[in-house]
């Protein structure tokens, strides 16, 4: 009788462990990719991998941000073809994992210049004129989709025969401005010091979440105290300026600042839908990724 309930007892035992411990979902779903080189470079696909730290510290990259945004994964090296193959659950959206895998994450914010200010004096040639739009009172020209590199040639030019400051970096916005149409706003980035440098980057990133208010989704992201130090310097040294959120260089969200900010929380802000703030969380939760990552059709 004895042996009969410790046989229950341990069946009980088994089916109370089983059903608070869910099976682990199938991995059945691949997604091949390759690593290219360092990522930002132009040439990075055509660059030998050579530095297994980076590779390893890609990889693991990615399977963090999977696991921050939910997903289980398995990912395997193929020696012979020397790309690699991520195993996902069946029932995944495709699109969301080939952002958070192929995406660089790099996040930068930077000050910027106020083009009607006097330490940018407006040339006055025609071509200038012709295919520049400058907002004054702002830190962008808007330029139609057709003359953008026209336009960027231009404004190198300018600091290349030394009409303006040395230090200035010029990156596009994300989406055509206003969200519509072929004119898209080109940005005037400048440095905290002589050299091109950020106030923030991923280093200076303790935390990043999704959050809504008022029907709006924004990316939330707190930084630690380096990055909160030069966060409020930024702040009260540019009120009633723009400070540009950069990621991959692209200029997401250009918000002007109304008073110093010492708290060290950052919004992202803009016409984002529930998933994309979401991916962007799980990609900048952690550092950018050390080398291009290309998914292979």
């Amino acid at each position: 009788m004895k042996s009969f309930y410790k046989y229950i007892a341990a069946t009980i035992l088994i089916l109370i462990m089983n059903t608070g411990c869910p099976a682990e979902p199938k991995l059945t779903k691949s997604i091949v990719f390759e690593l290219g080189g360092e990522s930002g470079k132009s040439d990075s696909s055509s660059v030998i991998i050579s530095d297994i730290t980076k590779v390893d510290k890609t990889i693991a990259i990615i399977k963090e941000r999977l696991h921050s945004y939910g997903i289980a994964n398995k990912i395997e090296r193929n020696t012979e073809t020397n790309d690699y193959t991520l195993w996902l659950p069946e029932k995944i959206i495709d699109n969301a994992v080939k952002n958070l895998i192929s995406t660089t994450g790099k996040i930068e914010l930077w000050e910027t210049w106020d083009i009607s200010s006097q330490e940018l004096p407006s040339p006055q040639d025609s071509v200038y004129r012709y295919i520049m739009t400058p907002r004054y009172n702002a830190s962008f020209f808007l330029v139609n989709k057709g003359e953008m590199a026209q336009a960027r040639q231009l404004l190198m030019s300018y600091a290349a025969e030394k009409q303006w400051p040395q230090n200035i970096k010029y990156v596009w916005g994300k989406k055509p401005a206003y969200g519509k149409g072929d004119m898209y706003e080109l940005y005037m980035l400048r440095s905290m010091h002589p050299v091109q440098t950020p106030v923030i980057t991923n280093e200076h990133i303790k935390k990043a979440f999704s959050e809504q208010s008022y029907g709006h989704w924004s990316i939330e992201i707190e930084l630690n105290a380096t990055g909160s130090s030069r966060f409020a310097k930024a702040t009260r040294e540019n009120i009633g300026k723009a400070l540009a959120i950069v990621i991959d260089n692209k200029v997401y969200s250009a918000p002007t600042v109304q008073s110093a900010i010492e708290g060290g929380r950052l919004q992202i802000a803009g016409n984002f839908t529930k998933a994309e703030v979401d991916e962007y969380a799980s990609i900048l939760m952690y550092e950018a990724l050390p080398l291009s990552v290309t998914i292979k059709e």
